[in-house]
C-alpha cells in the first residue's frame, strides 16, 4: 500500500465509524448533500470558472474555485435541512443496531465521496496526479467509482431533475439583492430624515410656546406694576 492508500483508507474509515454512531437517518441528508455537490460541482464548474476568469486569471484554479464553491454551497444547504429534520426527530435518541450499521455503511459512501472530491483539483495536474496514484492498490478502484457516477448521471439524466441555473440567472439575482439593499438602506436615510425633521419641529413649537409663556406672564407683571403708580 502506498501513502496514498493510507490516507483513503483513513478517511474511509473515520467516516464509517463517525457515522456508526450517528445512525441511518441523520446521515441521509449528510450523504445526499456531499453527493449532489460533487455532481453538480462536477458539471457545473466550468460554467462558473467563465464567471470566476474576471477573479482568477489561471483558467484551471478558477476550475478548481468554482468546483469548490458549487461542492460547499449545495452541501451546506443540505446540512441546514438535516439540521431541520433532526430537530423534528429529536426525542427519538436510541438508535438500534440496523440503525447503526445503516449508518456506518452511509458514512462509507460519504467517505468516498470527499475522496473524489479531493481527486478531482488533483486530476487536473495529470503529472502530479500520475506521481501521486502511482503504484496506489485503491485508485483505479476509485476512478471506476467516479466514472460510474459521472456516466449514471448522464445516462439517467439525473441533472435535469435540478432547478435549471446559469452563471447569468445567479449574476441578476446578485444585482436584484444588491438593487434591494440599496433600495432599503435609502428607506432608512428616508425615515432618519423624517423623523429627525419631525424632532425639529417639536423643538421650536415648544420653544415658541415656551416664548409666548413668558410674554404673557411678563404682560401681566407690567400691567400689575403699572397699577401701583
Amino acid at each position: 500500500m502506498t501513502i496514498f492508500d493510507i490516507i483513503v483508507a483513513v478517511i474511509l474509515g473515520f467516516f464509517f465509524l463517525f457515522s456508526l454512531f450517528k445512525g441511518m437517518v441523520r446521515e441521509i441528508f449528510s450523504l445526499l448533500g456531499y453527493l449532489a455537490g460533487y455532481i453538480l460541482a462536477l458539471n457545473y464548474q466550468d460554467e462558473l470558472a467563465v464567471w470566476l476568469r474576471e477573479i482568477v486569471a489561471q483558467p484551471v484554479i478558477a476550475r478548481i474555485v468554482g468546483f469548490v464553491i458549487i461542492f460547499f454551497v449545495v452541501r451546506i444547504s443540505f446540512g441546514l435541512i438535516g439540521r431541520l429534520l433532526r430537530k423534528f426527530m429529536a426525542g427519538s435518541t436510541v438508535l438500534s443496531v440496523p440503525d447503526r450499521i445503516l449508518g456506518g455503511v452511509l458514512g462509507f459512501a460519504k467517505g468516498l465521496v470527499i475522496v473524489a472530491v479531493i481527486m478531482f483539483p488533483l486530476s487536473l495536474f495529470e503529472d502530479s496526479y500520475k506521481k501521486v496514484t502511482q503504484g496506489s492498490v485503491l485508485a483505479p478502484y476509485l476512478e471506476q467509482i467516479a466514472n460510474f457516477v459521472s456516466q449514471e448521471v448522464h445516462e439517467r439524466n439525473l441533472l435535469d431533475k435540478f432547478p435549471k441555473v446559469s452563471i447569468d440567472d445567479v449574476k441578476k439575482k446578485i444585482k436584484e439583492l444588491s438593487d434591494l439593499k440599496e433600495l432599503s438602506e435609502d428607506m432608512k436615510a428616508k425615515k432618519d430624515e423624517i423623523m429627525k425633521s419631525v424632532q425639529d419641529k417639536v423643538k421650536t413649537e415648544s420653544k415658541e410656546q415656551t416664548q409666548e409663556k413668558y410674554t404673557d406672564e411678563d404682560k401681566a407683571k407690567l400691567k400689575d406694576i403699572l397699577k401701583t403708580f
